[in-house]
């Protein structure tokens, strides 16, 4: 497929995602209150 397919087709760029505010907020989140889970289930179990 040749980029301008991908582009009609609604694909975004990974570079593109990581530039969106609200995208790069709710990654950070994630892996903050998964590491924080992780951790904690590690220690308290």
């Amino acid at each position: 497929m040749e980029t301008a397919d991908l582009l009609a087709a609604g694909f975004v760029a990974p570079s593109e995602l990581l530039l969106n505010y609200t995208f790069r907020t709710m990654l950070i989140g994630t892996v903050l209150v998964g590491s924080f889970s992780g951790a904690m289930g590690c220690f308290l179990y």
